[in-house]
């Protein structure tokens, strides 16, 4: 249904002619329903993309290995901090980088057999923190547009 629904919205898009590629997202979303709100639904959908997209190719796998090589146990829990911290601010969307680092800190979890909620605590923390810094955040964008 996901699929279906951003099929027909590009083509959407990619039919009307006669306008700039940011003048036709703008009608379109018009169309759609409440322009702010539609945006944040695009980037959640691509979010979860991304990390569908790095699962499947196993990117997750490798990043987990290679953070066991490379980061001491005892500091894994600041290094998944400081790294959502980073994807998040350079993404701009705390969502899409906890969906993309859980599967992550869940196998560290298991490899390692730290706490689970600690972890994930310090994802969420570490997404939340960049979200707020972030300049192309979905939030901030929706904020500001609101207010003209």
């Amino acid at each position: 249904m996901l699929l279906i629904f951003i099929i027909v919205s590009i083509v959407a898009i990619l039919l009307s002619r006669g306008m700039k590629f940011r003048e036709r997202i703008t009608e379109f979303s018009k169309g759609a329903g409440q322009k702010d709100l539609l945006l944040m639904v695009w980037i959640f959908v691509l979010a979860g993309a991304f990390a569908a997209s790095a699962k499947a190719m196993g990117a997750v796998d490798a990043t987990v290995n290679l953070t066991l090589q490379l980061l001491p146990t005892n500091f894994l829990l600041a290094g998944l901090f400081i790294s959502a911290c980073v994807v998040s601010l350079c993404m701009g969307t705390s969502v899409g980088t906890i969906v993309a680092f859980m599967p992550i800190a869940a196998s560290l979890a298991d490899k390692t057999e730290m706490s689970l909620p600690l972890m994930a605590a310090a994802i969420v923390g570490g997404a939340f923190f960049g979200d707020n810094l972030s300049f192309i955040s979905d939030t901030t964008i929706v904020a500001t547009q609101t207010q003209g």
